[in-house]
């Protein structure tokens, strides 16, 4: 898990700055291609980041075929991803210190010596975490 994390962090800081967002492509003539764009001002509509198409027309025997629908998606996703970034990162950091058995001991141990039901106790613990990962 760590070296995903460290992927995402150094990816993080080469992409393409967000929010990003997903939107019809406005020149494809009704070729139904959606973009993944930066997001639109009101003079400019964003720079185009990714495009992504269906290939219903194109696709060979054989060949995945993937519709409108799906390549709508597809943007959806990688907008979603891209601009939840810093979140899945502060996710997957708060899994890994929780995988530390030994952190996670020395959490439950503190938060024990009081007279707490389990919840309380894994309240301290999420508590705990916010501070860590901030």
């Amino acid at each position: 898990m760590t070296d995903l994390i460290e992927r995402l962090e150094a990816l993080a800081g080469k992409v393409t700055p967000g929010p990003l967002m997903a939107q019809e492509d406005p020149c494809d003539d009704q070729d139904y291609k959606v973009l993944v764009t930066t997001a639109q001002t009101r003079t400019f509509p964003g720079t185009w980041v990714m495009r992504a198409e269906h290939n219903w027309r194109e696709a060979e025997y054989g060949d995945r075929r993937i519709s409108w629908k799906e390549a709508e998606a597809n943007a959806a996703l990688i907008v979603a991803l891209h601009n939840a970034l810093p979140t899945i990162i502060a996710a997957l950091e708060t899994v890994a210190l929780i995988r530390d058995e030994d952190w996670l001991e020395e959490r439950i141990s503190d938060s024990l010596d009081m007279d707490w039901r389990p919840i309380d106790a894994a309240r301290a613990i999420i508590a705990g975490l916010e501070k860590e990962t901030a």
